[in-house]
């Protein structure tokens, strides 16, 4: 196994097979290994009356729906393009412009659900909800018909404090450009299957933004906690002050810049970058082919381990203790801690495959 693993360095090194080539190579030799093992140790007697379950290490949750997300990526590639794919399955359509509008509103609450389309958010002055529409409507005759379709299938309520707005028919394809009284938010939930989301200048209790097939893009967040969501897209949260903060994609860049207590970043296929203007209390960052770069706020105190199998590992921060150095050929680790650490200190753990690492100090 040994050799097998020194010969895939040698043709990363010789150009012959990418790094994440090597990685999918080395996961399948780890498998070989594995069920190698298991035929040696069929000679061990196991009394019927336990549960086989029992000795069965269990995944993180979240570790476990990424590897099934993963693996059922393509899939889910082919079932987008026959389902949204419109203009190709569906031929022509009719446009249809549609403005949806309540005055004198008190909400605190929103629910967003389109099936297929974009959607941009933001407060504005007045007290009044506001959705400007643009859509295509496909499998219909006529100008009349479009109208007619796109208003039966469109649910737009402002009732008990909650916003609801909901397209599901896959055959109609929204622009939808929100408008929203400014004010704090208990919830805000955004969903739409294929189409970017977009949002600015929000102050939220949670907040849940969710595609499968689009980038997520959020600017001037304010709240308690946000969870960002998608399969095929990139990332990008700008300005955030969060008390938490998940963000996790499948084929896609991530960029943090902000300010959050606890935060959760995992990509597949795509790098992290992340600054961090205040110090956070638990940082996490994941990517199986990607590299990741965290810049921390000066002065702030680290407690911090990170791994990769292949990329380079690199920590630029002042006053540290190396406290475990591993630098292996197929692994490497690095495990640190700020020098006369204060009260508030930050742990970071940051793991990658194939990519490389960089923790830095933030310029002032």
């Amino acid at each position: 196994m040994e050799n097998q693993r020194k010969q895939l360095l040698k043709m990363i090194e010789e150009g012959r097979i990418s790094a994440e080539e090597a990685f999918k190579l080395l996961e399948a030799m780890e498998r070989e290994e594995k069920e190698a093992k298991q035929k040696e140790e069929k000679a061990v007697e196991v009394s019927p009356f336990l549960d086989e379950k029992a000795f069965q290490k269990e995944e993180p949750p979240r570790e476990r729906d990424l590897k099934k997300k993963v693996f059922s990526f393509l899939d889910q590639t082919v079932k987008k393009i026959k389902d949204t794919d419109l203009d190709f399955n569906f031929g022509t359509s009719y446009d249809v412009n549609q403005i949806f509008q309540h005055s004198d509103v008190e909400v605190r609450s929103l629910d967003l659900d389109i099936a297929n389309g974009n959607v941009k958010i933001e407060p504005w002055s007045q007290n009044e909800v506001r959705i400007e529409c643009s859509a295509k409507v496909y499998k219909v005759n006529s100008q009349e018909e479009a109208k007619k379709l796109f208003s039966q299938e469109t649910i737009f309520s402002t009732e008990e404090g909650k916003i609801r707005f909901n397209v599901q028919n896959k055959g109609i394809k929204v622009k939808a450009h929100l408008f929203i009284p400014n004010v704090e938010y208990n919830e805000i939930i955004l969903r739409t299957f294929n189409g970017p989301i977009v949002g600015k200048d929000l102050k939220i209790g949670n907040l849940k933004a969710k595609t499968a097939n689009g980038s997520l893009s959020f600017e001037n967040i304010r709240g308690e906690k946000g969870e960002f969501e998608t399969v095929h897209g990139a990332l990008s949260l700008q300005n955030i002050s969060l008390n938490k903060c998940e963000g996790e994609t499948i084929n896609g860049a991530i960029n943090l810049r902000g300010e959050a207590r606890h935060v959760d970043l995992q990509t597949f296929n795509g790098s992290i970058e992340q600054y961090l203007i205040q110090p956070s209390q638990y940082v996490f960052l994941k990517s199986t082919a990607g590299s990741i770069k965290t810049f921390f706020a000066p002065g702030a105190f680290i407690d911090g381990s990170i791994r990769s199998n292949f990329g380079n590992l690199t920590c630029n921060l002042p006053n540290v203790h190396i406290l475990e150095e591993k630098n292996e050929k197929i692994q490497k680790v690095l495990k640190f801690r700020s020098i006369n650490s204060g009260d508030s200190i930050t742990k970071i753990v940051a793991e990658s495959r194939t990519g490389a690492i960089g923790l830095y100090e933030r310029e002032v």
